[in-house]
């Protein structure tokens, strides 16, 4: 509530100078983040509408739920690491041109998906988003991945932004998909198959 972080090579040296500029950000209602900007907007004259607001929950797959989840070691080793690269990604949105996650970085995630899906059956339906609380969860973090990556892509039509970041948001929501269906299994547990009706003749 006391700070904004700035890049000391962009110019920045009065809060006025952030007009024009990009400001990176979590959510965009948190409470500090309206605070500033009505300080920006009454004391300084920099009006919301001035500066790029790079938004979008990009840490929101990250975040710790409140529930109890048991996860086998795979899934535990697979996910821990994820949640420091999502810090990464949010570094990246709030200091433009900057880039930390690589083709590697990516890479990794795809390689988790290839020994994650060794375990699972050929896929031959469409799966419901359900199952015990671990794998509902999954879902859950998967379809918000999407919506990260939707948003990033957003920020990319304003300003470009790193490519293996895209693609990062992109395996990471297949990736919680295969953990989903790691976990439906868990403890004699099923994944929910699409029962679908056949078109009447």
């Amino acid at each position: 509530h006391t700070s904004v972080y700035i890049r000391t090579d962009r110019g920045i040296d009065r809060p006025e100078d952030l007009k024009g500029k990009r400001i990176g950000i979590a959510e965009y209602q948190l409470s500090a983040n309206v605070w500033v900007r009505g300080i920006l907007e009454e004391h300084f004259g920099v009006k919301p509408s001035d500066v790029t607001w790079v938004r979008g929950g990009m840490d929101t797959p990250g975040r710790p739920e409140k529930i109890a989840l048991t996860l086998p070691d795979d899934i535990r080793a697979a996910l821990e690491p994820i949640q420091h690269r999502l810090f990464d990604l949010g570094g990246e949105l709030s200091m433009p041109e900057t880039a930390v996650l690589t083709a590697d970085t990516v890479q990794a995630l795809e390689d988790q998906i290839e020994t994650l899906n060794e375990k699972l059956p050929p896929l031959k339906d469409f799966v419901l988003p359900g199952g015990n609380p671990a794998a509902a969860t999954a879902h859950l973090v998967r379809a918000i991945s999407r919506r990260a990556e939707r948003r990033l892509w957003a920020v990319q039509d304003q300003s470009p932004v790193n490519g293996a970041s895209l693609q990062f948001l992109n395996r990471l929501s297949d990736l919680m998909f295969v953990a989903a269906r790691r976990l439906a299994r868990t403890d004699g547990g099923q994944e929910v198959i699409w029962q679908h009706q056949r078109p009447a003749n």
